[in-house]
Protein backbone atom coordinates (compact mmCIF):
# COMPACT_ATOMS: atom_id res chain seq x y z
CA UNK A 1 0.00 0.00 0.00
CA UNK A 2 1.58 3.75 -0.67
CA UNK A 3 1.91 5.91 1.59
CA UNK A 4 -0.75 7.99 0.16
CA UNK A 5 -3.16 5.49 0.76
CA UNK A 6 -1.78 4.69 4.40
CA UNK A 7 -2.63 8.09 5.40
CA UNK A 8 -6.09 8.11 3.52
CA UNK A 9 -6.62 4.83 5.28
CA UNK A 10 -5.40 6.39 9.00
CA UNK A 11 -8.21 9.27 8.48
CA UNK A 12 -10.87 7.60 7.77
CA UNK A 13 -9.66 5.42 11.10
CA UNK A 14 -9.61 8.95 12.93
CA UNK A 15 -13.12 9.03 12.31
CA UNK A 16 -14.45 6.00 12.50
CA UNK A 17 -12.84 5.21 16.18
CA UNK A 18 -13.44 8.53 17.52
CA UNK A 19 -15.72 10.86 15.56
CA UNK A 20 -12.43 13.37 16.19
CA UNK A 21 -11.20 15.09 12.44
CA UNK A 22 -9.09 17.50 14.19
CA UNK A 23 -6.31 15.56 14.30
CA UNK A 24 -6.00 15.24 10.34
CA UNK A 25 -7.14 19.17 9.75
CA UNK A 26 -4.73 20.85 7.85
CA UNK A 27 -6.01 23.97 8.05
CA UNK A 28 -5.44 24.62 11.18
CA UNK A 29 -2.03 23.33 12.21
CA UNK A 30 -0.63 26.09 13.67
CA UNK A 31 -3.11 26.32 16.37
CA UNK A 32 -3.49 23.07 16.87
CA UNK A 33 0.30 22.50 16.90
CA UNK A 34 0.15 21.65 20.92
CA UNK A 35 -2.73 19.35 20.77
CA UNK A 36 -1.25 17.76 18.30
CA UNK A 37 1.72 17.16 20.61
CA UNK A 38 -0.58 14.73 22.44
CA UNK A 39 -1.71 12.55 19.41
CA UNK A 40 -0.48 8.99 20.18
CA UNK A 41 -0.40 5.79 17.80
CA UNK A 42 -3.62 4.86 16.19
CA UNK A 43 -3.90 1.28 18.52
CA UNK A 44 -3.72 3.43 21.30
CA UNK A 45 -7.58 4.74 20.52
CA UNK A 46 -9.11 1.45 20.06
CA UNK A 47 -9.43 -1.81 22.74
CA UNK A 48 -6.27 -4.14 22.18
CA UNK A 49 -4.79 -7.28 23.50
CA UNK A 50 -3.91 -6.59 27.38
CA UNK A 51 0.32 -6.90 27.37
CA UNK A 52 1.10 -9.96 29.85
CA UNK A 53 2.64 -10.23 32.59
CA UNK A 54 3.21 -8.43 36.24
CA UNK A 55 3.16 -4.97 36.20
CA UNK A 56 6.23 -3.13 35.91
CA UNK A 57 7.48 -0.79 38.84
CA UNK A 58 8.83 2.43 37.51
CA UNK A 59 12.17 3.32 38.74
CA UNK A 60 11.65 6.13 41.20
CA UNK A 61 14.70 8.37 40.57
CA UNK A 62 13.70 8.87 36.90
CA UNK A 63 11.31 11.41 37.08
CA UNK A 64 12.97 13.57 39.50
CA UNK A 65 16.21 13.62 37.22
CA UNK A 66 14.27 14.20 34.34
CA UNK A 67 12.28 17.45 35.71
CA UNK A 68 15.97 18.39 37.09
CA UNK A 69 17.79 17.95 33.52
CA UNK A 70 14.70 19.94 31.96
CA UNK A 71 13.63 22.66 34.56
CA UNK A 72 17.27 23.87 35.83
CA UNK A 73 18.45 24.83 32.75
CA UNK A 74 15.92 27.80 32.95
CA UNK A 75 17.68 28.90 36.08
CA UNK A 76 21.38 28.43 35.10
CA UNK A 77 20.50 30.42 32.02
CA UNK A 78 19.53 33.24 34.17
CA UNK A 79 22.21 32.52 36.45
CA UNK A 80 24.60 32.88 33.77
CA UNK A 81 23.20 35.74 32.21
CA UNK A 82 23.85 37.74 35.64
CA UNK A 83 27.13 36.44 36.20
CA UNK A 84 28.14 37.12 32.33
CA UNK A 85 26.69 40.79 32.66
CA UNK A 86 25.77 41.17 36.22
CA UNK A 87 24.82 45.39 35.74
CA UNK A 88 21.74 43.70 33.33
CA UNK A 89 18.83 42.59 36.05
CA UNK A 90 15.86 40.66 34.43
CA UNK A 91 12.89 42.75 35.24
CA UNK A 92 9.70 41.37 35.79
CA UNK A 93 8.43 41.79 32.02
CA UNK A 94 11.41 39.84 30.42
CA UNK A 95 11.58 37.33 33.10
CA UNK A 96 8.22 36.42 32.48
CA UNK A 97 8.00 36.29 28.67
CA UNK A 98 11.27 33.93 29.28
CA UNK A 99 9.86 31.37 31.51
CA UNK A 100 6.35 31.87 29.68
CA UNK A 101 7.87 30.84 26.52
CA UNK A 102 10.37 28.39 28.25
CA UNK A 103 7.32 26.17 30.74
CA UNK A 104 5.80 25.90 27.50
CA UNK A 105 8.65 24.27 25.32
CA UNK A 106 9.17 22.18 28.79
CA UNK A 107 5.62 21.44 28.29
CA UNK A 108 5.97 19.83 24.45
CA UNK A 109 9.00 17.98 25.82
CA UNK A 110 6.95 16.66 28.99
CA UNK A 111 4.16 15.36 26.82
CA UNK A 112 7.09 13.49 24.18
CA UNK A 113 8.62 11.89 27.15
CA UNK A 114 5.42 10.48 28.90
CA UNK A 115 4.53 9.26 24.87
CA UNK A 116 7.62 7.61 25.49
CA UNK A 117 7.08 5.43 28.21
CA UNK A 118 3.35 4.82 27.36
CA UNK A 119 4.40 3.55 24.33
CA UNK A 120 7.15 1.71 27.09
CA UNK A 121 4.75 0.29 28.85
CA UNK A 122 1.18 0.13 27.05
CA UNK A 123 -1.99 1.30 29.19
CA UNK A 124 -4.63 0.35 31.48
CA UNK A 125 -7.65 -1.25 30.59
CA UNK A 126 -6.59 -1.67 27.01
CA UNK A 127 -8.40 -5.20 26.53
CA UNK A 128 -11.72 -3.22 27.41
CA UNK A 129 -11.65 0.32 26.02
CA UNK A 130 -8.51 2.58 23.91
CA UNK A 131 -7.48 6.53 25.05
CA UNK A 132 -10.04 9.29 24.58
CA UNK A 133 -8.99 12.43 22.39
CA UNK A 134 -10.60 15.58 22.81
CA UNK A 135 -13.90 15.78 20.52
CA UNK A 136 -13.69 18.43 17.83
CA UNK A 137 -15.82 20.83 19.20
CA UNK A 138 -13.18 20.57 22.27
CA UNK A 139 -9.70 21.07 20.56
CA UNK A 140 -9.93 24.75 20.15
CA UNK A 141 -10.60 25.04 23.61
CA UNK A 142 -8.11 22.80 24.31
CA UNK A 143 -5.65 24.31 22.48
CA UNK A 144 -6.58 28.17 24.58
CA UNK A 145 -6.92 26.19 27.65
CA UNK A 146 -2.58 25.05 27.73
CA UNK A 147 -1.70 28.78 27.05
CA UNK A 148 -3.83 29.85 29.90
CA UNK A 149 -2.52 27.50 32.08
CA UNK A 150 0.56 28.35 30.90
CA UNK A 151 0.16 32.39 31.45
CA UNK A 152 -1.69 31.61 35.19
CA UNK A 153 1.36 29.41 36.49
CA UNK A 154 3.56 32.26 34.74
CA UNK A 155 2.37 34.87 36.72
CA UNK A 156 1.55 32.27 39.68
CA UNK A 157 6.03 31.95 39.94
CA UNK A 158 6.67 35.67 39.50
CA UNK A 159 3.90 37.30 41.92
CA UNK A 160 3.28 34.25 44.30
CA UNK A 161 6.72 33.69 44.42
CA UNK A 162 8.06 37.68 44.89
CA UNK A 163 9.92 38.05 41.74
CA UNK A 164 12.76 40.21 42.79
CA UNK A 165 15.45 41.22 39.82
CA UNK A 166 18.37 41.39 41.90
CA UNK A 167 18.47 38.04 44.00
CA UNK A 168 19.29 35.34 40.63
CA UNK A 169 19.38 31.80 41.43
CA UNK A 170 22.51 30.70 43.22
CA UNK A 171 21.23 27.25 44.40
CA UNK A 172 22.32 28.32 48.17
CA UNK A 173 25.84 29.17 46.98
CA UNK A 174 25.50 32.61 48.00
CA UNK A 175 21.77 33.74 49.06
CA UNK A 176 20.21 30.46 49.59
CA UNK A 177 17.71 31.32 46.34
CA UNK A 178 17.45 27.29 46.18
CA UNK A 179 19.18 24.77 49.08
CA UNK A 180 18.46 21.58 50.25
CA UNK A 181 15.75 22.87 52.83
CA UNK A 182 13.72 23.42 49.47
CA UNK A 183 12.99 19.82 49.10
CA UNK A 184 11.35 19.57 52.67
CA UNK A 185 9.32 22.74 51.72
CA UNK A 186 8.21 21.34 48.79
CA UNK A 187 7.13 17.96 50.34
CA UNK A 188 5.18 20.11 53.15
CA UNK A 189 3.89 22.28 49.67
CA UNK A 190 3.08 19.24 48.02
CA UNK A 191 0.44 17.70 51.22
CA UNK A 192 -0.93 21.20 51.82
CA UNK A 193 -1.89 21.62 48.12
CA UNK A 194 -3.19 18.13 48.25
CA UNK A 195 -5.06 18.83 50.96
CA UNK A 196 -6.97 21.98 49.41
CA UNK A 197 -7.66 20.12 46.21
CA UNK A 198 -9.09 16.99 48.45
CA UNK A 199 -11.72 19.25 50.13
CA UNK A 200 -12.56 21.23 46.56
CA UNK A 201 -12.23 18.05 44.12
CA UNK A 202 -14.56 15.97 46.57
CA UNK A 203 -17.14 18.47 47.21
CA UNK A 204 -17.49 18.83 43.15
CA UNK A 205 -18.64 14.98 43.17
CA UNK A 206 -20.70 15.06 45.89
CA UNK A 207 -22.39 18.66 45.81
CA UNK A 208 -24.37 19.25 42.64
CA UNK A 209 -24.36 22.64 41.85
CA UNK A 210 -20.53 22.02 42.51
CA UNK A 211 -20.71 19.48 39.71
CA UNK A 212 -22.14 21.12 36.97
CA UNK A 213 -18.42 22.80 37.35
CA UNK A 214 -15.99 19.71 37.17
CA UNK A 215 -18.57 17.15 34.95
CA UNK A 216 -16.70 18.50 31.93
CA UNK A 217 -13.19 17.32 33.03
CA UNK A 218 -15.02 13.77 33.61
CA UNK A 219 -16.37 13.78 29.83
CA UNK A 220 -12.96 11.94 29.34
CA UNK A 221 -12.97 8.12 30.48
CA UNK A 222 -9.62 7.40 29.36
CA UNK A 223 -7.88 10.57 29.13
CA UNK A 224 -4.22 11.47 27.41
CA UNK A 225 -1.68 13.80 29.40
CA UNK A 226 -3.00 17.18 27.98
CA UNK A 227 -6.19 16.52 28.82
CA UNK A 228 -5.73 17.37 32.42
CA UNK A 229 -5.73 20.69 31.32
CA UNK A 230 -9.59 20.51 29.62
CA UNK A 231 -12.45 21.79 31.99
CA UNK A 232 -14.50 24.77 32.60
CA UNK A 233 -13.99 28.00 33.30
CA UNK A 234 -14.77 28.02 37.38
CA UNK A 235 -12.23 24.49 37.27
CA UNK A 236 -9.46 25.93 35.59
CA UNK A 237 -9.72 29.14 38.10
CA UNK A 238 -10.07 26.73 40.94
CA UNK A 239 -7.33 24.20 40.05
CA UNK A 240 -4.73 26.45 37.93
CA UNK A 241 -5.03 29.56 40.46
CA UNK A 242 -6.55 29.58 43.67
CA UNK A 243 -5.35 26.04 45.00
CA UNK A 244 -2.11 26.94 44.26
CA UNK A 245 -2.32 30.16 45.59
CA UNK A 246 -3.87 28.65 48.69
CA UNK A 247 -0.78 26.33 49.33
CA UNK A 248 1.56 29.27 48.53
CA UNK A 249 -0.18 31.11 51.14
CA UNK A 250 0.61 29.00 53.77
CA UNK A 251 3.89 27.79 52.75
CA UNK A 252 5.88 30.68 51.35
CA UNK A 253 8.48 29.76 48.68
CA UNK A 254 10.62 32.01 46.78
CA UNK A 255 10.06 32.31 43.14
CA UNK A 256 12.92 30.14 41.41
CA UNK A 257 11.65 26.99 44.22
CA UNK A 258 8.03 27.93 42.79
CA UNK A 259 9.55 27.25 39.50
CA UNK A 260 11.01 24.32 40.32
CA UNK A 261 7.40 23.28 42.23
CA UNK A 262 5.13 24.20 39.02
CA UNK A 263 7.49 21.96 36.40
CA UNK A 264 7.00 19.43 38.91
CA UNK A 265 3.58 19.75 39.55
CA UNK A 266 2.65 19.97 36.00
CA UNK A 267 4.29 16.67 35.29
CA UNK A 268 2.06 14.76 38.20
CA UNK A 269 -0.68 16.73 36.72
CA UNK A 270 -0.15 15.09 32.72
CA UNK A 271 1.20 11.70 34.37
CA UNK A 272 -2.21 11.06 36.10
CA UNK A 273 -4.36 11.30 33.60
CA UNK A 274 -1.83 9.18 30.64
CA UNK A 275 -3.34 5.82 31.90
CA UNK A 276 0.15 4.35 31.75
CA UNK A 277 0.49 0.62 32.59
CA UNK A 278 2.77 0.63 35.40
CA UNK A 279 3.14 1.02 39.48
CA UNK A 280 4.09 4.36 39.00
CA UNK A 281 3.42 7.82 41.29
CA UNK A 282 4.60 11.19 42.58
CA UNK A 283 8.44 11.46 42.36
CA UNK A 284 9.04 13.47 45.51
CA UNK A 285 6.21 12.23 47.40
CA UNK A 286 6.11 8.61 46.58
CA UNK A 287 9.37 7.34 47.87
CA UNK A 288 7.83 8.76 51.50
CA UNK A 289 4.66 7.59 51.40
CA UNK A 290 4.91 4.14 49.35
CA UNK A 291 5.90 2.56 52.11
CA UNK A 292 3.43 3.20 54.38
CA UNK A 293 0.45 2.75 51.63
CA UNK A 294 -0.29 5.96 51.36
CA UNK A 295 1.35 6.65 47.69
CA UNK A 296 -1.17 7.87 45.09
CA UNK A 297 -0.31 6.18 41.60
CA UNK A 298 -1.93 6.36 38.09
CA UNK A 299 -4.29 3.93 38.14
CA UNK A 300 -5.78 5.37 41.21
CA UNK A 301 -6.60 8.80 38.82
CA UNK A 302 -7.51 6.93 35.72
CA UNK A 303 -10.35 4.56 37.74
CA UNK A 304 -11.29 8.04 39.57
CA UNK A 305 -12.18 9.33 35.78
CA UNK A 306 -13.82 5.57 34.94
CA UNK A 307 -16.07 5.74 37.36
CA UNK A 308 -16.75 9.75 36.69
CA UNK A 309 -19.33 10.99 39.55
CA UNK A 310 -18.89 7.91 41.84
CA UNK A 311 -15.41 8.23 41.54
CA UNK A 312 -12.90 7.71 44.23
CA UNK A 313 -9.47 9.07 45.21
CA UNK A 314 -9.86 12.80 45.21
CA UNK A 315 -6.74 13.41 45.83
CA UNK A 316 -3.64 14.24 42.98
CA UNK A 317 -0.50 13.89 45.27
CA UNK A 318 -1.25 11.61 47.67
CA UNK A 319 -3.70 8.98 49.17
CA UNK A 320 -3.16 10.78 52.68
CA UNK A 321 -6.70 12.44 53.04
CA UNK A 322 -8.39 9.47 51.36
CA UNK A 323 -7.14 7.39 53.52
CA UNK A 324 -7.93 9.44 56.52
CA UNK A 325 -11.74 10.02 54.98
CA UNK A 326 -12.39 6.86 53.68
CA UNK A 327 -12.17 7.47 49.96
CA UNK A 328 -9.92 5.22 48.60
CA UNK A 329 -11.20 3.40 45.84
CA UNK A 330 -9.94 -0.31 44.87
CA UNK A 331 -7.25 -1.05 42.53
CA UNK A 332 -8.18 -3.39 39.57
CA UNK A 333 -4.48 -4.00 37.13
CA UNK A 334 -1.93 -2.90 40.18
CA UNK A 335 -2.62 -4.78 43.13
CA UNK A 336 0.23 -6.11 44.95
CA UNK A 337 -0.02 -9.93 44.02
CA UNK A 338 0.51 -8.54 39.74
CA UNK A 339 3.06 -6.07 40.50
CA UNK A 340 6.97 -6.68 39.81
CA UNK A 341 8.24 -5.29 43.00
CA UNK A 342 11.45 -6.91 42.23
CA UNK A 343 12.35 -4.65 39.43
CA UNK A 344 11.82 -1.64 41.87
Amino acid sequence: MSSNETNKDNKKKWVRNNNAKWPTDKSRTRLLWIPKQDILPLEYYSAGKQREGPIPVHPTWRVPTWIVLHSFPALFIQMLSYYLMPTLKWNVLFYGIFIFVYHAEYLVRLIRNLHYWINYYGVLDYANCGRDLPRDNEVFRLATDILIYDLVRTLGVIYMGGYDPNAPPTFGLIDGAVTLRTIIKMVVWFLTLDFFFYVYHRACHQVPFLWKIHYKHHMTKHPTPLQAILAGNMQELLEVAIIPFLATYFIPMNSYELWILMCTLVYVEALGHTGVRAYWGHPILNPILDPIGLALIVEDHDLHHRNGKSGLCFGKQSLIWDRLFNTVGERIECTTEKIAFKTK
